[in-house]
This record gives structure tokens, C-alpha cells and sequence, in this order.
């Protein structure tokens, strides 16, 4: 399974706060991995957001890049 970031890991590679991604992703306009903790989000899922919205995601794996 690939690695998952944390909603504030997440959050802040996003420049968001971490009520926003909360948001984002309870509205599923960003997909989630939901636990008892809260929400994990994978680094490729981040990219494709950012992608999507036209922003920067801090983050960069090779994955991504292949992607």
C-alpha cells in the first residue's frame, strides 16, 4: 500500500488549511483514505488535485512526475 500523508501533512503541501481539505474531501472533491483518525490522503491524489486546480503542490515523488 502506498504511503499516506496525514490531514495536516497534506494540508500544508497544499497550502490549504486543514478545514479546508477536510472540506474537499468530505464533499469528495478530493479523495480520502477515512479512518478513526481522520483522513490520510495519498502523495499522487495530492498531484492530481493540484493539477486539477492549477496550484502547487509542495510535494514531488517520482511517482507522481510518472504519472
Amino acid at each position: 500500500m502506498a504511503d499516506l500523508l496525514s490531514l495536516s501533512e497534506a494540508a500544508k503541501l497544499l497550502n490549504i488549511t486543514e478545514d479546508e481539505l477536510r472540506t474537499l474531501a468530505q464533499e469528495s472533491k478530493i479523495n480520502g483514505v477515512r479512518s478513526d483518525d481522520g483522513f490520510s490522503f495519498k502523495a499522487a491524489e495530492l498531484h492530481r488535485y493540484a493539477a486539477e486546480q492549477a496550484i502547487t503542490c509542495l510535494l514531488y515523488t517520482s511517482d507522481a512526475a510518472d504519472e
